[in-house]
Order: C-alpha cells, then structure tokens, then sequence
C-alpha cells in the first residue's frame, strides 16, 4: 500500500515472518486475486470468494484499500438485506457501514 493507502497486494504473517531481515514486503507480497469495489453487489463479493476459494476479500474504493469483508460480515449484510426486503425498505436505505470492517 502506498502512503495514498492504494492497494498492491498483501502479505500473510507467515510470509513476512519468513521474509525476515533478508528481504522486503515486496518480496513476501502477494497479488490482490480476490477484491470488490465498494459499490458491489453483494453477490459479487460472493462470487469472488467462491471463485478464488477466498476466506475473504479486499474492498477498495479506486485504488485504495477499505477493509475486507469476511463469510460472516457477508452473512449479516444479507441478513440484513433480506430483513429489509420484508420491512418493505428501500436497500439504498439499509446501512451496511459494518460490512467493510476488518
């Protein structure tokens, strides 16, 4: 990530752990396969999990990182999508703020 918060890739703790003094973030980085842009369509961020086999994806706004959305924040936000449905409400008006928490 640059100092913008742009988003390269990511690194696992194990990885950098491996990396140690001998190299870079750089050289334990991984390419970003599984991301969604923060406007998505639910479903979207599904399909990228399932297409990927992701635990979770990167949501980014352009180029800059936002947070992840998890199996179980993805649950909620369905949840709360279906609870809207049958209240009636409108889905511009269900907030979903805690979907892209890490």
């Amino acid at each position: 990530m640059s100092t913008r918060g742009d988003l390269h890739g990511w690194a696992s703790a194990d990885a950098l752990a491996g990396a140690g003094a001998r190299g870079t973030v750089g050289d334990a980085a991984r390419r970003m396969e599984a991301w969604v842009p923060l406007g998505a369509p639910l479903k979207k961020a599904f399909s990228e999990m399932l297409q990927h086999d992701a635990g979770w994806v990167a949501v980014v706004d352009g180029a800059r990182f936002v947070g992840v959305l998890t199996p179980a924040k993805l649950h909620e936000a369905l949840r709360r999508s279906v609870d809207a449905d049958q209240r009636g409400v409108s889905r511009d008006e269900v907030d979903f703020d805690s979907v892209s928490d890490a």
